[in-house]
């Protein structure tokens, strides 16, 4: 059995007052088949309807990851069903360019 593990969870910090936004998390790590799904983010009601999320989609297209498609009324949450979850991928055929794309671009995975 792995004990490593399977969550990583890192807070969203509102770059303008320095107060905590939210979290979101790596999750669902499973180094068996190396695969992390990036997501399960909560935002402050401050934050809520902001546009966090809506950028980080953005951001996750400009990487160059796959929208594969939409999870609809994909779970419940304390305020109601929620709108649904996208999903993104990055298969490892893609990810040599990306990750030389990252290197050139930001200096980042150096």
């Amino acid at each position: 059995m792995e004990s490593r593990k399977r969550n990583y969870p890192f807070v969203i910090i509102d770059k303008k007052s320095g107060a905590v936004a939210g979290i979101s998390q790596y999750g669902a790590v499973d180094f068996s088949q190396k695969r992390i799904e990036i997501g399960w983010t909560w935002l402050g009601e401050k934050w809520q309807g902001t546009g966090i999320n809506y950028v980080a989609k953005h951001l996750m297209q400009k990487l160059g990851a796959t929208c594969e498609g939409l999870l609809r009324n994909y779970s419940i949450q304390s305020y109601g069903p929620s709108k649904g979850y996208y999903v993104y991928s990055i298969i490892e055929e893609e990810w040599q360019s990306i990750s030389e794309s990252l290197i050139q671009t930001y200096g980042i995975l150096d």
